[in-house]
C-alpha cells in the first residue's frame, strides 16, 4: 500500500511517469528517463507522396510532391526567365539588362542608345540618324537642307549647248518637299556651281516625297537638266546626304545635298 500511495501522490504532483513503476523498476526503456531524442515537439514531419511539397523536399528529392514550375501559371518561378517564359516573366526596367520587349524608348536605363558620330553615316542604322552622339528617330523632326554644289556636263543630253550665247548653263536647283518648293539662287555661266544654300528648318515626316530638279535658268523659263525623286525619302539618304545624278549622256552630272537636324 505504501508503494501504491507514493505512486498516486507522485502522479498528482506531475512527477515523471517512471517514478511510479510496478515493482519499482519498470519504465519506457530509456535509461535516463528523458524524452525521445528523435522526435522533439518542433520536429518537421515530411512524407514524400503526401501531395504536399514540404520544407526540405525538392523537385529532385520528391518529384511526386514537388513538380517543376509550369510556364503560364502567372508566377515567374526559378529557373523561368523572360526568354523561356515571357507569359510569366516580364521585363523590369532598371535591372541593368535590356530584356526582350524593352527598347531605348521604353527603358533607356537598360537599353541605352548606340553612340554615333555624324561624320560616320554607318554609326546609325534603320530609321535613325545621329543627333548629339545618339541614334534617334530620323523622321518627324526639322532639318536644314543644304544644296552644296553641282557639276554640269559641257553639253546637254541632245548634244547641244546649254546656252546659245555663252554656251555655259546658268544653274539653279528646285527642291519640292511634300508639295512645297524651295529654290537656290541662279549662278550664271558655270559648269560647277557652288551654292551652299541652306533652307529654313523644314519638317520631314515619315513617307516624305522629295524631288530635286536641276535646271538651266534661261531668260523667261527654266530648262530642265536632270531630276531625281526620292519616294519616300529614306534615313539612309538623310544620314549620308543626297547625290542627284543625271542619266545617259548626263551620267557624270550631279548635285549634292546634305541634311542637318535642327
Amino acid at each position: 500500500m505504501t508503494g501504491t500511495k507514493y505512486c498516486r501522490f507522485a502522479l498528482g504532483l506531475m512527477f515523471v511517469l517512471n517514478a511510479c513503476g510496478s515493482g519499482g523498476g519498470g519504465g519506457s526503456g530509456d535509461d535516463d528517463g528523458g524524452p525521445d531524442a528523435t522526435l522533439g515537439p518542433d520536429a518537421a514531419v515530411t512524407s514524400c507522396g503526401n501531395g504536399t511539397c514540404d520544407p526540405g523536399e525538392t523537385t529532385t528529392s520528391c518529384s511526386a510532391d514537388c513538380t517543376a514550375p509550369a510556364c503560364g501559371d502567372g508566377t515567374c518561378h526559378d529557373p523561368e526567365t523572360i526568354a523561356s517564359c515571357p507569359a510569366d516573366c516580364h521585363p523590369v526596367c532598371g535591372d541593368a539588362a535590356c530584356d526582350p520587349g524593352e527598347t531605348t524608348a521604353s527603358c533607356p536605363a537598360d537599353c541605352p542608345a548606340a553612340a554615333c558620330t555624324v561624320a560616320d553615316p554607318t554609326s546609325c542604322s534603320g530609321e535613325t540618324v545621329c543627333i548629339a552622339g545618339v541614334c534617334e528617330n530620323a523622321f518627324g523632326r526639322n532639318y536644314k537642307i543644304t544644296v552644296v554644289s553641282a557639276v554640269f556636263t559641257e553639253k546637254k543630253a541632245d548634244g547641244s549647248s546649254w546656252d546659245a550665247i555663252s554656251g555655259l548653263p546658268d544653274p539653279k536647283v528646285t527642291m519640292t518637299i511634300n508639295g512645297a518648293k524651295q529654290f537656290t539662287p541662279v549662278i550664271d555661266n558655270t559648269l560647277s556651281p557652288t551654292w551652299n544654300f541652306v533652307t529654313p528648318p523644314t519638317l520631314l515626316p515619315g513617307g516624305t516625297v522629295f524631288t530635286i530638279e536641276v535646271v538651266d535658268a534661261d531668260l523667261g523659263f527654266d530648262e530642265p537638266a536632270w531630276t531625281c525623286t526620292l519616294d519616300p525619302l529614306t534615313a539612309d539618304v538623310i544620314r549620308a546626304g543626297a547625290r542627284c545624278s543625271g542619266t545617259g549622256l548626263l551620267s557624270t552630272a550631279h548635285a549634292d545635298l546634305t541634311f542637318t537636324p535642327n
